[in-house]
């Protein structure tokens, strides 16, 4: 059952071990406004989205899922892990050769100015998946991938469907009352 995610609340940040004990009902990648986005529903109605909360001047996206979401569903999860690397981006130079070092007073040409790869790994007795997540920016700007919980669950999204489905119905119906 596919769980349309409309906004996430990013003040709702919580560790990505909590996972660990969990049984989840489903579990999709999915994208909200063109970021990518996993969704963990809890078989207690519990809505958990693993994202990046996008900002202005960097990239962060879903590298690479090894395994199957699916092997995380219907069993307990027996471990949830959170492994990252950040560093400086890959040197360049004017010839567009990689070198491992800067020499004095040199520029960084078409490279990442800062990176951090995020891999989320988890498990059941049915199988494991590891998320890859990478994120680049000029080294100002956030590169993290957190879990955040949607407070009230499918409730929550769903009670939040039908206010935003009525608050468009009074809209419209005022539109028409201004326009007869």
């Amino acid at each position: 059952m596919s769980i349309e995610i409309q906004t996430v609340d990013y003040d709702n940040e919580v560790p990505f071990e909590i996972l660990a004990g969990k049984t989840f009902r489903s579990v999709e990648q999915t994208e909200v406004y063109n970021d990518d986005h996993i969704v963990f529903e809890t078989v207690d109605g519990e809505i958990l989205v693993l994202a990046h909360k996008q900002d202005c001047c960097e990239s962060v996206y879903i590298e690479d899922i090894c395994g199957d979401l699916g092997d995380l569903v219907g069993f307990p999860i027996l471990l949830a892990e959170k492994v990252y690397s950040e560093g400086r981006g890959p040197i360049r130079d004017e010839q567009g050769d990689f070198r491992d070092e800067y020499e004095e007073g040199e520029e960084n040409y078409e490279s990442d100015e800062s990176y951090t790869w995020t891999f989320y790994k988890l498990s059941t007795i049915k199988g494991s998946v590891t998320i890859r997540w990478y994120g680049t920016s000029n080294g100002y700007y956030s590169e993290s991938v957190e879990l955040y919980q949607l407070p009230g669950g499918r409730q929550g999204i769903e009670s939040g469907r039908q206010d935003a489905q009525n608050k468009f119905n009074d809209a419209l119906a005022r539109s028409q009352q201004v326009h007869k």
